[in-house]
């Protein structure tokens, strides 16, 4: 928050090493109202891509455009209060030069390509001109590819994962937006036709080793393990202080995960009725707790689990 009619909003640090991420997609255009807990864009960093909600309520007034990489906890937008929404000014007489407004990698583009930038109509924030600007100007109009509906992160991630080209979804969620049932929906149809067209005698590939226990897992995690996301505000005082004397004590560095993964378990004794998975006959309880967390190593993204936890 910068001051009492204005909350800053900036690329958030999701990570011990995040440094940057890219702006992936604003869900919400220049000058609108936004809800607190409503998309209000999606960025993609080095392990996923992410959908960040509106902290607060407040008008839009976007500072970082789309596509462009930010360096975290770097402003990207301005979330007016109503009483702080900037009144247009009286318009002016026209001045002999108006200043363009471009990014520096459509200014790029434009020198390579030798185009005019004062010739083009800018469609980003503000009327900034962005390189899908250049693109429309390079390409002809006949081959431009169809644009594609706005997708959830959790949707695009999961179309990568099955190969499912968005161009070939029909979206059904909020103004046309594609969801993660339109993916699985399309995925489960594109398998069907490819079981009509390929001979049975083709023999299949097999996913050995290491591959097929990931694909393995994944496959296991989407089917029977809802993927959901609850935001919520907590006071964390506690745990870090807790942090801080374990780390005094200890002489060495404590992850935030290791407390997340604590509180996961303790939360699953008392709330036996989460620790369920789904399969095809209905609910099944599991009489173990076993939490675990993906870890990057040499040989792949690998998760230790800490049974009976």
């Amino acid at each position: 928050m910068t001051n009492e009619n204005r909350y800053e909003v900036v690329m958030p640090k999701l990570g011990l090493i995040m440094t940057q991420a890219q702006l992936m997609e604003w869900h919400k255009p220049d000058g609108e109202l936004a809800v607190k807990g409503e998309p209000l864009f999606s960025l993609e960093s080095d392990k996923s891509e992410i959908e960040i909600e509106a902290p607060v309520n407040g008008r839009l007034q976007i500072l970082v455009p789309s596509g462009e990489t930010v360096p975290v906890m770097t402003p990207v937008a301005y979330l007016l209060q109503e009483e702080a929404v900037p009144i247009a000014p009286t318009a002016a007489a026209p001045t002999a030069q108006t200043t363009l407004r471009a990014t520096p990698k459509a200014r790029t583009l434009a020198r390579k390509q030798g185009i005019d930038l004062a010739a083009l109509h800018g469609s980003g924030p503000r009327g900034m001109i962005v390189t899908a600007d250049l693109t429309k100007a390079i390409l002809p109009s006949a081959i431009l590819p169809t644009p594609t509906a706005s997708v959830t992160p959790v949707a695009r991630k999961m179309a990568a994962e099955l190969g499912v080209d968005l161009q070939n979804v029909t979206g059904t969620g909020e103004n046309g937006r594609i969801t993660r049932d339109d993916i699985t929906r399309t995925s489960a149809a594109l398998i069907a036709q490819s079981k009509t067209a390929v001979s049975a005698h083709t023999p299949p590939l097999p996913l050995t080793g290491l591959r097929g226990i990931i694909a393995e897992r994944l496959s296991t995690g989407w089917r029977e393990r809802p993927q959901v996301t609850l935001t919520t505000e907590v006071d964390a005082t506690n745990l870090i202080s807790a942090r801080q004397q374990l780390m005094a004590e200890w002489d060495q560095k404590v992850s935030y995960n290791a407390f997340f993964m604590a509180a996961a378990a303790q939360v699953l004794s008392e709330q036996p009725h989460v620790n369920v998975c789904l399969t095809e006959t209905g609910l099944v309880h599991l009489p173990d707790i076993n939490v675990g967390i993906a870890v990057d190593t040499e040989r792949g993204l690998m998760v230790p689990v800490v049974r009976n936890a």
